[in-house]
């Protein structure tokens, strides 16, 4: 399978920044989704029918799992002219759609650096039915001697037909932007990067490419 087919859909927004997609002089877009509408809320958002019902990936058909969402949501907030915290929203839903996946996804770990404070972490399962179950007694925050933490979650009742939600918050002191892997080792429906920052913060923007080894097959 090509890296680039790995990936559906990727958002990178600037919320607040890129409102309506209206350009001075020219008609607007109507198929531009404005970035304020792309932002997530600290909960987790639960199934649909289409998601429940969803047996293989269009694009990546055979694929023992599939990425639903993963999206982190950034906001800075300010004292005077500094930043003085950075805030982030993570989710990640997982669709099992194989009993191959179930060995590989039914547990999640994610390390954070000493100086981000993880505030809250949620995880449940949602089962082919619709039943929710929560992975409350499988989360754990642990702290390394060097006072890193590392989240690690089991979901329960893992099987094919399965949803696996997770929802972590986390900030750390002052300016802080987190790498952004859009590619994973299953097909990746949704992936979203949203900065909330605050209105008069100045910045730019760059774009940078795949070298040919990172754009071979994997």
């Amino acid at each position: 399978m090509s890296r680039r087919l790995v990936v559906r859909a990727v958002t990178l927004a600037l919320a607040g920044l890129v409102a309506s997609g209206a350009v001075p002089g020219k008609a607007k877009d109507p198929g531009r989704i404005p970035a304020t509408k792309l932002m997530i809320k600290a909960k987790l958002p639960g199934a649909t029918k289409a998601e429940l019902a969803m047996t293989d990936v269009p694009f990546a058909p055979g694929a023992p799992a599939v990425v639903l969402l993963e999206a982190a949501q950034q906001e800075f907030k300010r004292i005077v002219s500094q930043v003085s915290h950075t805030r982030t929203t993570y989710i990640r839903r997982v669709k099992i759609l194989k009993d191959d996946a179930v060995g590989t996804e039914s547990d999640y770990t994610q390390e954070y650096g000493p100086k981000v404070k993880v505030d809250r972490v949620q995880a449940r399962t949602i089962l082919p039915d619709g039943t929710i179950v929560d992975a409350g007694d499988g989360v754990h925050t642990d702290e390394t001697e060097t006072q890193h933490k590392i989240v690690t979650v089991a979901f329960p009742q893992v099987r094919a037909g399965a949803i696996l939600e997770l929802l972590i918050e986390t900030h750390v002191e002052g300016f802080y932007a987190r790498q952004w892997i859009i590619q994973d080792h299953i097909p990746v429906l949704d992936s979203r990067f949203i900065l909330s920052p605050p209105p008069d913060l100045q910045f730019s923007t760059g774009s940078s490419y795949l070298t040919a080894e990172e754009r071979e097959p994997i």
